[in-house]
């Protein structure tokens, strides 16, 4: 099982015991407009985590989720993932529970997802989508260097509505095979 420990934080693989926190936080409105996925139920949250928690390392073109877990408490207070691909990239994505964000817990992880790609999956080209509008992601990630790079309009159908989707980019240095991510 893949655990990765920051300073604050432990990222595992989420568990079926996850599944009604995952629900709580990932259904709410103020969380629910900047995601694709939004659990209809606790079931609904049971079954992404089937689909989304593999045993293998950097299964290519599968979604795999990590559970975000404050380290001292071990309180699930939001998701990460990767779904690796083609020469060395991978694409990311994370959800913060409202009372966790804007603490630096959302950076310090996500930095720890990438140092985690690099060093298991060799992943040197990692991209990013979020919504126009998620100020506090687009914050996160020009915080830890990755550029802007695509504004799709009306390309992302969310519940019904056409939302714009703007794509954000980062390569590793090609220095050396320890060349650390941003921190």
């Amino acid at each position: 099982m893949n655990l990765i420990p920051t300073t604050r934080t432990l990222l595992r693989p989420l568990s079926h015991e996850d599944a009604l926190a995952l629900f709580n936080y990932r259904s709410l409105p103020e969380v629910a407009r900047f995601q694709g996925w939004c659990p209809q139920s606790v079931r609904d949250a049971e079954e992404f985590i089937s689909r989304s928690t593999h045993r293998e390392n950097c299964p290519e073109g599968r979604w795999q989720q990590f559970g975000i877990f404050l380290a001292e408490a071990a309180t699930l207070i939001g998701d990460c993932g990767y779904c690796a691909q083609a020469d060395q990239q991978a694409e990311i994505g994370f959800t913060i529970a409202p009372p966790f964000q804007r603490k630096g817990l959302g950076r310090e992880a996500v930095s720890a997802l990438l140092q985690f790609l690099r060093a298991r999956c060799g992943v040197l080209r990692v991209i990013a989508h979020t919504d126009p509008d998620n100020r506090a992601s687009r914050g996160l990630l020009e915080g830890l260097g990755f550029q802007q790079e695509l504004l799709l309009k009306r390309h992302v159908l969310i519940r019904g509505e056409w939302k714009d989707d703007l794509r954000y980019g980062y390569s590793a240095p090609q220095r050396t095979h320890n060349t650390r991510w941003p921190d």
